[in-house]
């Protein structure tokens, strides 16, 4: 059986109370990222885990390691009972869950999706926005696919160092 379940956007405040339950009670828990808050809050609190930060140095491009996490994660789950935990919402801009569940559904291995808190509810806090105002979300890694209607506000995550942001900026500058 695998659990996968989301860790929030920051620290232990923002994971639900069902997820931190199922991560306290795992038998083997892996992380797709220790570099997280969250992580260091399992630690301190004496909770042990593995991740797959490592194979992020090796990685050629995203969507192979991404696929190559879920292809691991399914193997590991197919042998034993797991907690996959994810930053965020398992079903909120996370790429592993998303190549995982189809895997997971051809191999007929069990699982369950806890939730927690994504990112976007703090950003729309802090913007004082509702989604239902038309509010369009993209990754910034898929920023060519881009279709903007510059009458909607727009948010774009994954903007996570200058070569990203200066993509984005150039796509945002020919779309406006």
């Amino acid at each position: 059986m695998l659990t996968i379940v989301g860790l929030g956007p920051s620290d232990i405040s923002h994971t639900s109370h069902e997820a931190f339950e199922a991560i306290k009670r795992a038998e083997r828990l892996l992380l797709r990222t220790a570099i997280h808050t969250e992580a260091m809050d399992l630690v301190s609190q004496g909770i042990s885990f593995e991740s797959f930060d490592a194979l992020y140095d090796n990685a050629t491009d995203f969507e192979s390691l991404y696929h190559s996490i879920a292809i691991e994660v399914a193997n590991i789950a197919n042998t034993s009972d797991v907690v996959y935990a994810v930053p965020g919402h398992p079903m909120v801009a996370e790429e592993t869950v998303r190549i995982l569940l189809p895997i997971l559904k051809d191999r007929a291995i069990p699982y369950r999706i806890i939730s927690s808190m994504s990112f976007l509810e703090p950003t729309l806090a802090c913007l004082e926005i509702s989604i239902n105002q038309g509010i369009q979300i993209h990754d910034a890694l898929e920023i060519n696919s881009l279709r903007a209607n510059p009458n909607s506000g727009l948010l774009i995550y994954q903007i996570y160092d200058k070569d990203v942001a200066a993509g984005v900026k150039l796509q945002l500058l020919n779309v406006y």
